[in-house]
């Protein structure tokens, strides 16, 4: 009979350490169910950042196309300007000579200028 109070603690230890490792059983299923919805989480999140990243290249790739070219129609507005210009000035001088009295020869390209010149 000594040994009845022993196996009683005994089987409450038992009972203890059984329901202690049923609740880890629990929750690392528990955590288990989680790291899946982690990695799913993390999954989509890594090719949304994929699509971002080809997102930013392209609008890099289209914004260097855009440079260009408007760097060409500027170029194109200078020389457009200059033309101008130097029409301008050709007309100011065919002013200038017509009032003075002087002839006027047509240069290259059209451009007017005093004879003499």
């Amino acid at each position: 009979m000594t040994s009845y109070p022993v196996d009683m603690i005994l089987l409450i230890a038992l009972v203890m350490t059984t329901t202690c490792v049923v609740l880890v059983y629990r929750k690392l299923k528990e955590l288990e169910a989680h790291q899946a919805d982690y990695e799913r989480v993390l999954a989509e999140s890594a090719t949304a950042l994929m699509a971002a990243h080809r997102a930013v290249a392209s609008l890099n790739t289209d914004g260097r196309e855009l440079l260009f070219s408007l760097g060409g129609k500027i170029e194109q507005a200078h020389e457009a300007i200059a033309e101008i210009d130097r029409r301008n000035t050709a007309m100011r001088r065919a002013r200038t000579a017509r009032d003075s009295g002087h002839s006027l020869d047509l240069g290259h390209e059209g451009d007017m200028l005093p004879s003499g010149a």
